[in-house]
């Protein structure tokens, strides 16, 4: 660059350039995603694929509670069925 000529004036962004550019874009990317959709390239609307369950493996058996036994063989129910329920009072 010559020390004597002058630099170009650049562009001073306003706000109808940023908005017209943002326009621009979300309609380009728009008409991309329709275009897409009308090809039925889009993953959203295709047809749905089978998918294989894995073998089942068995699980831990419950206690007769309901309830998964714990280390020790102790199951996490009490064992009488008489116990109260908890009473709950109001504030």
């Amino acid at each position: 660059m010559d020390p004597q000529t002058p630099p170009t004036p650049r562009r001073q962004p306003t706000w109808s350039r940023l908005l017209g550019a943002t326009g621009v874009v979300f309609f380009v990317v728009l008409a991309l995603l329709v275009a897409r959709v009308q090809a039925g390239t889009d993953p959203a609307v295709s047809r749905p694929t089978t998918v294989v369950a894995p073998p089942a493996t068995p699980g831990p058996s419950l206690a007769p509670g309901g309830s998964a036994p714990l280390p020790g063989g102790s199951s996490a129910v009490p064992d009488t069925q008489d116990a109260e329920p908890p009473r709950t009072h109001a504030s």
